[in-house]
């Protein structure tokens, strides 16, 4: 080192020479120490010019079989080229030799007569004293030269064995080496391996996504958790540093040769579970409060867990060793045939196998949970059927291979969305599944066993326990689950699969049922099965009743709910049909697809749905004309009086009809609510389903006139009601005052026929209601059709303003405005208040629409009429035009104002959803365009607050959140941006869109000087899988959030394997933080490369990183590299920024007061600055880029500028 500094400081220029140190005594020493490296460099400068050193060796010369052999052995390997010429042997070598020739001439006279070596020792030359055939072979560092007589046959001598032994173990090894280096070369190049962190409510699961052809072991070890792969890989652990729960000290990873480890450093006593899914490979931790936690282990764990935190509880779970110990039962080669275990070493398989069970008193970790135990043993079937064997887990979280034994062998897979249990069957088998409690049953039609070792094995923590139960020509399996989940079912009878689940699974379809009433002695109720399978009934072992499940193939297809009958009930199902019998005479037959459910006598049903009891009281019209008119002409009071004395004296059989003719006298004379109120009391003195269909008729249209459709429409669709021959006329009035147009317009046309059988004035009021309906669908002729009835007809006085409206709607859709305002005219100077309104409002549009009035005036006119009508479609139509006009002329808040009112008004409306869509679309132009970039920040930002249910879903919506949230960044309103984003993270966003809004909010909150609500922000939004944009910048963020807060060693590992810019720009920061003043200084210099050398004067940022890296070299007393910088950048430098960098790298000593003032100017230095800009340059999406209205500046001293000097002048660079 001394050497190379002697030779640098010999090629550095003069400017360079000129350094000092920022002592007196630094100077001194390095110069006695340069003068020492010089003379320590001048005997290693003359070694190195002397000849090389001749390689030593022996040469033996030995007589063998017919042949002799020279031997000539060296220390190291020597190029050897043998020829003859003119009988002597020339021996000549690549490099200089010193080998003793002198016994050699003597040892074989016969054929070598004398020996002389070269002057140089790079040939040896053999007089020879006889023709010989020369076989060179070369071994190593030996070389073997044959002299073969001129009489020598046959092929040519072989080496020794043991030197050709010694040859093969040393190809081995070095091909071992190169295999080893070339994997190791292999493995830098390799982009680390994943390893995801998932955060669960009582355990944290590390996943590692290994790549093809690695194979996974695990030991744990006291303390210690590993994990040993066959291949040397490199592992990205940020996110496992970062998610570790408290029990966990450390996680780190360590190549060895052809193998790599990861090592988990546990705290306490802690339960781990590993095993293979599919690709990757998964060990999950758990963690909580123990029963009994240990007083040995608490002080560490409180030191463990005192700065993060997130790391502040004390976690003890009890192990699977302790509940080994605990639990100290041996199985016995008598109760379970052997089990072939895979994968298990000699030590653990010689070991007795102990089942695990749990503690009594600690019942918060089950022995399902435990990683060593051995599944319960399924029931033995009925002979002639083996039982299936039992399954045996071994602590290594290797699958244990298991023999396949005779029958169905259940497939089960755990993932982290679900748990699948799959039957494969090699015949067609029908099947029913249903929930009972907390039990999934399970029944197939088949006599073959069932081997449910694999639920148990890998469903632990879904399932409890599996048990089979005998039943009938089938097999049933009984599930029952740990906690609740959503069970479904998916395949055909080749293959069953059951899927459960926390999310609703996919919809089956469902069974219905029919009833059979035509014999009442036989009556039954029918389902539909296609498929069916067989009929089994059984005893449930735990409620004790007995059940009647019959199977069936194809979809699944179930029962949604259950259904109660008298003497039975259908239960709710997954797949199947499940009978539950209240009556030991309940049979159930299966024919052609059809289950029949009867007893002897028939079964009690309700004659609810049985319409030929009732047709013979509904063959006749509800509406008499002859009676109408009398109800009509007579006087009122007498004629009520009448009729209701009859309705109030009438008994039995004959009180209904005395009610009906009563509400058949309210109609009458227009008193629709009245008549409702008098079949209202009469419907309820009867039992339900018994109700005459010309009342449920009466009903459904007095209802309807009244104002209240709904209850119209549940009387029109009862099924007594069919039977009634104007029934379409009245579900069309239904139908039109729901303002279901294009329903009631077709039924209109079909109950023509009807309408003139009506009286007058109801056929005026269905005329006007098929009149609407008609122009409602845009059918313009049949709405002039039906004008021209209403002709006909005439009109009465108080349809005389509707009417007019409608006729004026017909002129308009025609083209005959002028028509059309003159009709809007006469219906608004009519006492139709609604119909007067609504006239105003047309007429207002048509004349904007001709020109007529200016937006103002319309303006004007609509808010008079917003403030006179209120609380129905109108205003709604009302608001919709006030809306678009205030949206016209830039006054959005009284736009979306509007558009709210009308949705609170009615929501479900046509017109309500067509306003909110469009008000959700100029809300985004906005906020997303450049329709707002005018608004004030702060007039935006109340806007958005008061309106935020208008912000889109999905990447739209975040757009649009970001460049508010960058307005706001801009004018330094941090706590506001910060807020927006924060609503969107909790309450709008899921999955990866919201981890990158979450980025976006630490950024804001980083600004902010709030690194913790930035590291809160990130852990909360962690997810497994993340893009690698995404992660980095995430990776990034809460690398400088925890050197924020001191964490320095923990944000250098997060980022160990980030690349980039940015990255090295964060590391400068956390060593200037850290205090590391050369490391911080060389990521500088890192980072511009050799922008010094480029003519492009630099930027106010790099000259103050330049000078930040200048005073890190200053501060870290480097010599060295203060003259190189200061060579490198002093000429780039010009007036403060020269000044200042020239009081960072120029000599001075540690108490001038220039030196004091730098390194206070150290002190006050902000990196956050450089940090964000590397961070925009990467990430553009991720900082902010909203253009600022005109009369708002940005903040011309960004966050982390160099301070200036006080004290100095400028001065102009000298030229």
């Amino acid at each position: 080192m001394f050497c190379q500094a002697a030779h640098t400081l010999k090629a550095a220029p003069a400017t360079g020479l000129k350094a000092r140190s920022f002592a007196g005594r630094l100077g001194r020493g390095l110069r006695a120490s340069i003068l020492a490296s010089v003379l320590l460099c001048l005997p290693l400068a003359a070694g190195a010019v002397r000849a090389a050193d001749p390689v030593k060796g022996e040469a033996t010369l030995t007589a063998q079989t017919g042949y002799a052999r020279l031997l000539l052995k060296f220390q190291q390997d020597v190029p050897t080229e043998v020829t003859v010429a003119g009988g002597v042997l020339i021996v000549q070598f690549k490099t200089p030799v010193s080998v003793p020739i002198d016994l050699l001439s003597d040892a074989l006279p016969a054929y070598v007569t004398s020996v002389r070596r070269d002057p140089d020792g790079t040939a040896i030359r053999m007089a020879l004293a006889q023709k010989v055939r020369v076989n060179t072979m070369a071994a190593g560092e030996r070389v073997f030269i044959d002299l073969l007589p001129e009489k020598w046959t046959g092929l040519p001598p072989a080496l020794p064995a043991e030197v050709v032994k010694e040859l093969s173990d040393r190809a081995i090894a070095a091909e071992r080496a190169l295999r080893l280096q070339k994997m190791a070369d292999e493995a830098t190049k390799r982009p680390p391996v994943r390893v995801r962190v998932s955060v669960q409510p009582t355990f944290v699961r590390f996943v590692f996504e290994t790549p093809d052809n690695v194979s996974v072991s695990s030991s744990l070890i006291n303390d210690k958790f590993s994990l040993s792969f066959s291949s040397p890989l490199t592992f990205d652990l940020a996110d496992a540093k970062i998610g570790m729960p408290a029990n966990i000290q450390s996680v780190k990873q360590k190549m060895d040769g052809e193998t790599s480890r990861v090592d988990i450093a546990l705290i306490g006593e802690t339960d781990v579970r590993a095993f293979r899914e599919e690709k990757n490979y998964i060990v999950d931790v758990t963690f909580g409060t123990a029963d009994k936690p240990q007083a040995a282990n608490t002080s560490k764990q409180k030191a463990a867990s005192a700065t993060p935190a997130d790391k502040a509880r004390e976690i003890v779970p009890p192990t699977s060793e302790q509940i080994a110990h605990e639990a100290a039962l041996e199985i016995k080669p008598d109760v379970q045939p052997p089990v072939a275990v895979a994968n298990v070493n000699t030590d653990a398989a010689a070991k007795p196998v102990v089942a695990a069970e749990a503690d009594p008193a600690p019942k918060a970790a089950p022995a399902a949970e435990a990683p060593v135990k051995v599944a319960a043993p399924a029931e033995a079937p009925p002979p002639p059927a083996p039982p299936p064997p039992a399954v045996v887990k071994a602590a290594s979280p290797e699958t244990v291979a298991v023999p396949a034994s005779s029958g169905i062998t259940a497939e089960a897979r755990l993932s982290s969305d679900d748990f699948r249990i799959t039957f494969p069957f090699k015949t067609p088998t029908a099947a029913a599944v249903f929930r009972r409690s907390d039990a999934i049953w399970l029944v197939f039609d088949t006599d073959q066993p069932i081997d449910a070792s694999a639920i148990r094995r890998e469903g632990s923590l879904v399932v409890a326990d599996v048990t089979s139960v005998d039943v009938p020509k089938g097999r049933a399996l009984r599930i029952r689950l740990n906690r609740p989940k959503l069970a479904a079912l998916t395949g055909d009878e080749r293959e069953w699969t059951l899927v459960f689940a926390d999310r609703t699974p996919s919809p089956s379809q469902p069974l219905t049922t029919a009833r059979n009433l035509a014999d009442p002695g036989h009556a039954s109720v029918n389902i539909a099965l296609a498929k069916a399978g067989s009929l089994h009934r059984f005893t449930d072992p735990d409620a004790g009743d007995t059940l009647i499940v019959v199977t069936a193939g194809g979809s699944p297809r179930r029962f949604i709910k259950r259904q109660e009958f008298v003497e039975f009930s259908l239960l709710e199902t997954i797949h199947g049909v499940v009978v539950q019998p209240k009556s030991d005479d309940v049979t159930a037959n299966v024919a052609t697809d059809t289950l029949t459910l009867t007893r002897p006598g028939g079964l009690t049903l309700s004659t609810a749905m049985s319409a030929p009891d009732h047709a013979t009281a509904a063959i006749r019209p509800i509406f008499d004309v002859p009676e109408w008119r009398s109800f009509q002409t007579a006087e009122f009071i007498p004629t009520r009086n009448r009729l209701l004395t009859a309705a109030s004296l009438a008994t039995g059989v004959a009180r209904l009809p005395a009610h009906v003719n009563l509400a058949r006298f309210y109609v009458a004379r227009g008193l629709y609510h009245e008549a409702k109120g008098i079949l209202d009391l009469a419907f309820a003195e009867i039992k339900p389903n018994e109700e005459d269909a010309s009342a449920l008729t009466l009903h459904a249209v007095a209802s309807t006139l009244a104002g209240y459709p709904e209850i119209g429409a549940a009387d029109i669709n009862n099924p007594a009601v069919t039977a009634n021959i104007d029934s379409q006329l009245w579900k069309a009035l239904v139908l039109a005052r729901q303002e279901k147009w294009v329903d009631a317009r077709e039924k209109f046309k079909n109950a023509d026929f009807a309408i003139t059988a009506l009286p007058l004035d109801l056929q005026r009021i269905v005329i006007a209601d098929a009149f609407r309906a008609a122009l409602e669908v845009r059918d313009y002729p049949g709405a002039a059709s039906r004008s021209n009835d209403l002709e006909m007809v005439g009109v009465a006085p108080e349809q005389a303003g509707s009417i007019a409206l409608l006729r004026g709607r017909l002129a308009e859709a025609l083209g005959r405005d002028q028509d059309a305002l003159d009709a809007f005219k006469t219906a608004t100077e009519s006492a139709d208040r609604p119909s007067s309104v609504e006239a105003q409002l047309r007429s207002i549009a048509l004349r904007q629409k001709r020109g007529e009035i200016s937006d103002d005036d319309a303006l004007g006119e609509l808010e008079v009429l917003a403030m006179m009508w209120r609380g129905d479609s109108i205003e709604v139509r009302t608001l919709d035009m006030l809306s678009r006009l205030y949206a016209a002329k830039g006054r959005y808040q009284e736009s979306f104002a509007a558009v709210r009112t009308a949705t609170i008004l009615q929501p479900n409306s046509e017109t309500s959803r067509r306003m909110q869509d469009d008000a959700s679309l100029l809300f985004e132009q906005i906020f997303n365009g450049t329709k707002g970039d005018d608004l004030p920040p702060v007039e935006a930002l109340a806007m958005f607050y008061e309106f935020r249910d208008l912000t889109p879903i999905g990447r739209r919506g975040d757009e649009m959140i970001r460049r508010l949230a960058d307005r706001l960044v801009g004018v330094d309103l941090l706590d506001q941006a910060s807020e927006l984003l924060q609503y969107q993270i909790d309450y709008r966003l899921e999955g990866s869109a919201r981890a990158q809004v979450a980025s976006r909010l630490a950024m804001v909150y980083l600004m902010n000087r709030k690194p913790e609500r930035a590291i809160s922000a990130l852990r909360t939004t962690r997810i497994g899988d993340l893009a690698g944009e995404i992660r980095q910048q995430r990776l990034l963020l809460e690398a400088r959030a925890q050197s924020d807060i001191g964490r320095h060693e923990l944000a250098l590992d997060i980022i160990t394997n980030v690349s980039g810019r940015e990255a090295v720009r964060l590391r400068s920061d956390i060593y200037w933080a850290s205090r590391r003043w050369r490391e911080s200084a060389e990521q500088i210099e890192l980072l511009y490369g050799d922008r010094w050398r480029d003519f492009q004067p630099l930027s106010t940022s790099e000259k103050s990183d330049i000078i930040r890296a200048a005073i890190g070299y200053a501060l870290a007393e480097d010599a060295i590299g203060l003259s190189r910088f200061r060579e490198k950048y002093n000429a780039k430098m010009d007036g403060n920024d020269r000044e200042a960098f020239d009081l960072a790298s120029k000599p001075a000593t540690a108490n001038s007061v220039d030196f004091a003032r730098i390194a206070k100017m150290a002190a006050s230095i902000d990196t956050l600055d450089g940090f964000l800009r590397e961070m925009k340059t990467r990430f553009p999406d991720a900082m902010a880029r909203a253009k600022l209205p005109p009369a708002i500046k940005a903040d011309p001293n960004p966050t982390g500028a160099l301070p200036a000097i006080r004290g100095l002048k400028p001065v102009a660079a000298k030229r």
